[in-house]
């Protein structure tokens, strides 16, 4: 799946593009699962949507099936899983044009992806992460004892998702180290890190740095909540989003 934050969520304006006033869950439901006409049933899923990501959804909807027509908003649960999903859904919304949903579509997808831009960037005041841009660089990637080169590796983490981590760290070298802050594209993966590293925590507890990653994994989940929730004052990760079953 191409991620490119910027490329994918910020280019290719549609002309005289008209955004809904909210996306209801119902509308939301429809959209991705209508047996009929539903976007990942009948076209995207045969383009190569991730069949693990699919079953995470139908988990949360099962999970949320008696309330979620009723609800105005959408879950912060269902949230962050689209947020994965929308730059696939973006990139690839050209080939759905002759398609009789092809408006509604539109419509969604970048209702969906002012969502993300929200989610991305938190409301003033709300400082993503205390650690500094290069405590989070060691503590991910330094080749002796990185949460990632040394341990998480072994567990089965996306190599593609740890080439693009590396890629970003590539593109702010000249300014990663000095950064108070971390840059928004590398907030955008670790949002989707962040519960793999939530639920193995337990299985580092006799490691030497046991201490440092819990601390970091817990800001890293506090960031997290931020991202979907920026009005939320919880410094807690209230529940590992992965396998919502």
């Amino acid at each position: 799946m191409n991620c490119n934050t910027k490329e994918n969520l910020t280019e290719k304006p549609i002309r005289n593009y008209k955004p809904m006033k909210r996306i209801t869950a119902a509308q939301l439901n429809d959209f991705l699962f209508d047996q009929e006409s539903g976007f990942l049933i009948k076209y995207h899923f045969n383009v190569g949507l991730d069949v693990a990501q699919l079953d995470q959804l139908y988990g949360i909807l099962v999970r949320l099936q008696s309330g979620w027509n009723a609800r105005e908003d959408v879950p912060k649960d269902i949230l962050f899983y689209l947020i994965i999903i929308v730059p696939t859904l973006y990139n690839d919304l050209h080939l759905y044009q002759k398609t009789d949903k092809y408006s509604l579509y539109k419509t969604l997808i970048y209702d969906l992806n002012k969502e993300v831009g929200n989610c991305l960037a938190p409301a003033p005041g709300n400082r993503p992460l205390r650690d500094s841009a290069s405590q989070l660089e060691d503590f991910l990637f330094h080749p002796a004892s990185g949460f990632l080169t040394k341990y998480h590796l072994k567990e089965g983490l996306d190599f593609t998702l740890l080439d693009q981590l590396y890629e970003i760290l590539e593109d702010q070298k000249l300014n990663w180290k000095d950064k108070k802050e971390v840059p928004k594209d590398l907030v955008y993966y670790l949002i989707t890190l962040v519960p793999a590293l939530y639920l193995d925590l337990t299985m580092y507890e006799e490691t030497d740095n046991y201490e440092l990653y819990l601390e970091l994994i817990g800001d890293l989940a506090t960031a997290t909540e931020m991202c979907l929730n920026p009005d939320t004052n919880s410094k807690h990760f209230q529940k590992p989003l992965r396998n919502p079953g």
